[in-house]
């Protein structure tokens, strides 16, 4: 079955900018706008649909001369790559520079005073994905399937609201993620909050994050098919000489023990996060007679609040996930199917992995298949999702 790459950049126009003077001769103000267009690759998009859109990146920058710092507003549409161009969204950030990076992510440069803050945003949606306090190391995983992934850091910040939820004994948040999902995310805390403090300090702690050989310790940017290259993510608090390695196997963050004096914990993640395409679609075994297969082709995108299939019945806001596992009678909210009918379906596993979607339109249950997919049932037919971003 086909796959989609979501390409970084096919073609950018170079960005063009005017500048304004004004204040006194000893403490002059420049503010800088400027403006980029970016025609992205081919992705799954909220219409229901692979295609190429239009990033419009519009910044504006205020500096006066002897003060510290730098204030900053960024706009960014996205529009579909057609004649008629129509408007998917637009959003405003407190940032000083934006730009669609070559892992396919929108990147922008937060408005803080003295320190490396990025946030990253999904170039489909325009919804926020994870933010990074140190650059992002990318990550690409040759095989049957090519994978780009990348790593961040956010060390926790006074003042953020939502880290103050992760409690003042954190240092911060580890991020895996693809280019419309996060895959998994891992919080490192400290167990003295004086270490917590010392180590999350963005004046005081230099920090950095790479992919290396597990084996050598070397820095690697490409995983080969094969077994001897083991890819660890490497974080180094430089400063206090504290180093936290997690192992990759299988596309998946592997735990295996933290430096003393630190814990590493999984935090929770949607399983079907991103964006996906309705590959198959076949009469339930309940069914009788011909059925209509209204969502086959379609493509859906699913985030942590909200589900976009461009008018289906999987619109909806207000999303929540609730995993659970579930024998074959029980599939397709408790239709008694038997083992053999869940086989023909792909599912053979005693406990099937599942997901309950819960939002403003109503519940639908998904469960796992052998290959991957991800299986629906609705108005007696039976329909396979499968990855549209790899």
């Amino acid at each position: 079955m086909k796959r989609l790459a979501l390409l970084a950049m096919v073609a950018a126009v170079p960005a063009a900018a005017q500048v304004q003077v004004t204040g006194p001769d000893d403490a002059l103000t420049f503010a800088l706008t400027s403006q980029s267009y970016v025609l992205t690759g081919e992705m799954a998009s909220p219409r229901g649909r692979q295609e190429r859109l239009i990033l419009n990146m519009r910044a504006v920058t205020r500096e006066t001369q002897g003060e510290k710092g730098i204030e900053g507003t960024v706009e960014i549409s996205a529009r579909v790559a057609d004649r008629q161009m129509p408007l998917l969204y637009s959003f405003r950030l407190p940032a000083r520079a934006s730009s669609l990076d070559e892992s396919g992510l929108i990147a922008a440069d937060m408005d803080d005073c003295c320190a490396f803050h990025r946030e990253y945003y999904d170039a489909a949606t325009g919804e926020r994905l994870f933010g990074s306090t140190v650059p992002i190391a990318s990550l690409a995983l040759e095989g049957p399937r090519f994978k780009r992934r990348v790593a961040a850091f956010v060390a926790r910040m006074d003042g953020n609201e939502e880290h103050g939820t992760w409690g003042e004994d954190a240092v911060g948040l580890v991020t895996y993620a693809a280019a419309d999902r996060v895959i998994r995310q891992v919080l490192v805390t400290a167990a003295d909050p004086l270490m917590a403090r010392r180590l999350r300090s963005l004046d005081d702690e230099r920090t950095a994050l790479a992919w290396v050989d597990g084996r050598t310790g070397a820095p690697i940017v490409t995983v080969p098919d094969n077994a001897a290259v083991q890819p660890q993510l490497r974080l180094h608090f430089a400063t206090s000489d504290v180093e936290v390695k997690i192992r990759l196997q299988h596309d998946e963050l592997v735990l295996e023990g933290a430096p003393a004096g630190l814990t590493l914990k999984v935090r929770p993640s949607d399983p079907i996060a991103g964006g996906w395409r309705v590959v198959t679609a076949v009469a339930a075994p309940w069914a009788k007679g011909v059925q209509e297969q209204s969502l086959k082709g379609r493509y859906v995108l699913f985030s942590p609040a909200r589900v976009r299939s461009a008018g289906s019945v999987l619109d909806c806001d207000k999303a929540s996930y609730d995993r659970s596992s579930v024998p074959a009678d029980g599939l397709f909210q408790g239709a008694g199917i038997t083992s053999d009918q869940a086989a023909s379906l792909g599912i053979t596993r005693p406990l099937a992995p599942s997901f309950t979607l819960t939002c403003d339109t109503g519940v639908f249950d998904f469960h796992g298949a052998d290959d991957g997919r991800w299986l629906m049932a609705l108005d007696n037919v039976i329909y396979g999702f499968e990855r549209a971003v790899e």
